[in-house]
């Protein structure tokens, strides 16, 4: 430290900014999910995508606040500036964050893959293998990373003091590494982003639908973005001089990254809230939802009638979804006829993969996600 030479900038201090990036999103993350929260619970019952999400973003606070620590001791500024005792609490605290910011990511990713299966039920058995296969692949990529933040060091300590005999990596070898997990990130982002298009596109509904649908589940493009910055600015771990003031950029990219993947997800949930405020619709209580046909398997034996109910009727006008839900009426008359009971009734003639695509995503675009 003591071979610093003074910046040519001087004492800028750049760590009141972070603080107010990291706080902003700490909030506007906790409404999103608090909404999001709010409108499932009176649409129908929470998911593992809801509870997913919940966990990322408790994460993400506990990451931030420590974070916010980090300023304390003085992320932001020029290492020059700050005082001695301070310089070491930098080093040590920016190894502490680093493991618990690179876990957050996989979870966040996988309450993204939890709302797509929701949505994409049993019809695109290529597209399920192809996420959770990714995302298997990603999350111990992830979990390597986290470890090496810390095992590129023995004893561990020696990152941020001077111990005597201690062996590290070189610093380029964990930075090569992150780099890796961070381009792997954006490339899921964008995946998760862009995958419903690959099953919306195929459908006869209207173009407007379409792209409704389309940027209802692509917000995720966004998240993708911030992960792309954020490889480039990788290559700062590498630096072991000026770190306080070297990683700035890529503090400040990393809580975004998250927040958006926070954000991003809960945006297709919020669709009946929106619904609700602007258009003054009722929330209703999601009554569509799977169910296993008589084998026990989960073929495409949806209740009909349960999801005639979420759809209103007359709130979906493909024909398709028009023609299946009639059926369930012909159905169900017949049934209540003969005693039975209505709700138990399911129209047992399985469903083409594109019919049961329309029907779930007429669902979806109203805000109900079948759970199966």
């Amino acid at each position: 430290m003591s071979a610093l030479t003074p910046p040519p900038d001087g004492d800028v201090n750049r760590g009141p900014t972070l603080i107010a990036i990291f706080w902003t999103e700490i909030g506007i993350s906790i409404i999103f999910v608090l909404l999001r929260f709010y409108t499932r619970l009176r649409m129908g019952r929470l998911g593992a995508d809801d509870w997913t999400i919940l966990i990322t973003m408790v994460l993400n606070i506990v990451t931030l606040s420590l974070c916010t620590v980090l300023v304390h001791y003085g992320l932001g500024r020029h290492m020059y500036y700050i005082p001695v005792e301070h310089k070491s609490e930098i080093v040590r605290w920016n190894w502490i964050v680093q493991p618990l910011g690179i876990l957050t990511l996989p979870i966040g990713k996988i309450s993204v893959v939890l709302l797509l299966e929701r949505i994409m039920g049993q019809t695109t058995t290529w597209r399920r293998w192809f996420l959770w296969v990714n995302m298997a692949l990603f999350t111990a990529s992830m979990i390597v990373s986290s470890i090496l933040s810390f095992a590129q060091c023995n004893p561990p300590r020696a990152l941020w003091s001077q111990v005597r005999g201690a062996v590290c990596l070189e610093p380029s070898i964990q930075a090569n590494f992150a780099t890796f997990t961070c381009a792997y990130s954006s490339f899921l982002d964008f995946v998760l982003a862009l995958i419903p298009i690959t099953f919306v596109r195929k459908l006869r509904m209207s173009i407007q639908t379409k792209i409704g649908l389309c940027v209802l589940l692509g917000m995720g493009v966004l998240s993708g973005i911030c992960a792309v910055i954020k490889t480039v600015q990788s290559n700062e771990l590498s630096i072991r001089e000026d770190v306080s003031w070297a990683l700035f950029p890529l503090y400040a990219w990393s809580s975004s990254e998250i927040f958006l993947n926070i954000v991003c997800a809960c945006i297709p949930t919020l669709k009946p809230l929106y619904d609700y405020v602007i258009q003054s619709k009722p929330l209703q209580r999601s009554e569509g939802s799977g169910q296993a046909g008589s084998n026990g398997s989960q073929s495409r034996n949806f209740n009909l009638v349960r999801i005639h109910k979420a759809l209103n009727g007359n709130a979906y006008t493909d024909k398709s979804v028009t023609r299946t839900v009639s059926s369930a009426q012909t159905n169900l008359s017949r049934r209540r006829s003969d005693g039975q009971d209505a709700n138990s009734i399911t129209y047992q003639e399985p469903f083409s993969e594109e019919e049961e695509s329309r029907v779930r995503l007429a669902l979806v675009y109203k805000g109900h996600f079948l759970d199966c």
